[in-house]
């Protein structure tokens, strides 16, 4: 009886998991629901002697009614296990961890009428000034700042959108793709990005709804194929110029620098699940390649370096101070403020600049990496 109650709350739950995928919501928290059903009909004739055996069903209860989003279910039913005494302290704090889950998609849904997408992704941040569940202030805050960038830049592209040259995303695109982060988890320093959906997508059949799956989608093929340098594979899936050319700029920004950052791990969640992507201070190298940047080394061109102090983005033009004085130089193409905001008060390299007229007028700009721990 015991085994044919979880082998079938098993196989709902892996039917769930396909609708999931697939997109067929309503179908896949129906599934969970009768899997958790199962799976509690299993733990009730479960021998007491076996202890080990009810708390990996107790766990398992409390997580097919988290989702199945029956959030009152999976609240009481976490209540219920954690009074049991013989459970040991791991599957206690796996009870626990999950009900601070619950808690928070229950508060997510009542507060914003949202929910997490069964999509997330998880950044291991590795080496430098990076430490075990620590890390340097700044360089933490450049890099969610910068993921969140991606994201809002992804969804405009997947959505077909102007390409924004300034300014904050649509209203539409913030409320649909909020990055929410979670907690850091120890061990080099990592974190997790769950995006946010509304709670009834029907809702947004005739609306500006962006489907965070096809979002992170695009999002996990582009970084993949940057890590790889393949640029053919990189048009292929942002063949958009402007675009591709933003995206490329913005996971610049939180490349490594290989001092206080040695590696960016990116690793897909739920139905993003893959092989892991990595990015080092070498892949730097090949963004540069990818850009077609005009280098030092391009004639009468050179790459000054010093702390960006101001800029206007529509005139085109920063503000650089170097060794106390103040020069001003003028960019050949657009400034976008979700590339270039995050330098300011930071060293910089600027690059390709040259003379023109009575002008200095530059290629490009970056995050200067010869410095030391700043």
């Amino acid at each position: 009886m015991l085994d044919g109650a979880h082998r079938k709350a098993e196989a709902l739950a892996a039917k769930a998991g396909l609708a999931l995928r697939a997109g067929e919501r309503a179908k896949a928290f129906k599934l969970y629901q009768q899997a958790a059903t199962q799976e509690e009909e299993a733990l009730g004739i479960t021998s007491q002697q076996a202890t080990n055996t009810r708390a990996a069903l107790a766990v398992s209860v409390a997580s097919l009614w988290y989702k199945a989003r029956r959030w009152q279910e999976a609240e009481n039913s976490i209540y219920r296990f954690l009074t049991i005494s013989d459970f040991n302290e791991s599957t206690r704090r796996t009870l626990k961890e999950l009900l601070e889950a619950v808690l928070d998609e229950q508060a997510l849904e009542k507060e914003s009428n949202a929910a997490y997408a069964s999509e997330g992704i998880e950044l291991r941040l590795r080496g430098g000034k990076i430490g075990f569940g620590t890390a340097p202030l700044d360089p933490l805050l450049h890099v969610y700042d910068g993921l969140r960038s991606l994201c809002y830049r992804m969804a405009e592209y997947v959505k077909q959108l102007p390409f924004r040259t300034k300014g904050l995303p649509l209203p539409a695109v913030r409320e649909v793709m909020q990055a929410r982060t979670t907690q850091p988890l120890p061990g080099s320093y990592r974190l997790l990005i769950r995006f946010v959906q509304p709670a009834q997508l029907e809702m947004f059949e005739h609306g500006p709804f962006i489907q965070p799956s096809e979002v992170s989608q695009t999002l996990f093929d582009f970084i993949e194929h940057v890590a790889m340098a393949d640029e053919t594979a990189m048009k292929e899936t942002v063949p958009d110029d402007q675009y591709r050319k933003a995206l490329l700029k913005l996971l610049r920004n939180i490349t490594p620098d290989g001092k206080q950052m040695t590696e960016v791990e990116f690793v897909g969640l739920g139905s993003l699940d893959r092989s892991r992507i990595q990015f080092t201070s070498d892949t730097r190298l090949g963004i540069r390649q990818s850009l077609g940047e005009r280098t030092s080394s391009a004639p009468g061109s050179k790459t000054i370096v010093g702390v960006l102090r101001g800029l206007d983005l529509d005139r085109r033009f920063i503000d650089l101070t170097i060794n106390d004085e103040k020069k001003r130089l003028y960019a050949n193409d657009l400034l976008l403020d979700d590339v270039i905001g995050p330098m300011v008060n930071q060293r910089v390299n600027v690059i390709g600049v040259e003379q023109r007229r009575k002008r200095q007028v530059f290629s490009d700009i970056e995050i200067a990496v010869d410095q030391d721990g700043t």
